[in-house]
């Protein structure tokens, strides 16, 4: 599947658990206009275990971790092996994602 309008991938250092994303900023969102760049790294266990996606440059948004920029979604939360990182970022182009508030003392995973 080719990834949603929009949307760039590319390999990050040939590690294909390592994924640089690049999204045009969601319309009627303060990012509309811009581009967004996400780190994803996909741990070994991939698809059992849910990535971690973090924005690079890290924004501001009480939802993004300020240390490391790592996100916070419903959908990494609630993780199954049968979510798609395509529906993933799908769901934050059309801005239908849903936050969760991080504290910095929760493991990324499980945040």
């Amino acid at each position: 599947d080719n990834p949603e309008e929009g949307i760039t991938i590319s390999i990050q250092d040939d590690n294909f658990l390592k994924w640089i994303v690049k999204m045009e900023g969601p319309s009627g969102s303060p990012y509309e206009g811009g581009i967004l760049t996400f780190k994803v790294d996909f741990p070994v266990e991939y698809p059992h275990e849910q990535p971690v996606i973090s924005f690079y440059p890290i924004v501001f948004h009480p939802n993004v971790n300020q240390d490391d920029g790592i996100i916070c979604l419903d959908m990494l939360r609630e993780w199954s092996p049968s979510f798609q990182i395509r529906k993933l970022f799908e769901e934050i182009k059309t801005g239908t994602y849903s936050f969760v508030f991080c504290r910095v003392n929760i493991s990324p995973a499980i945040c």
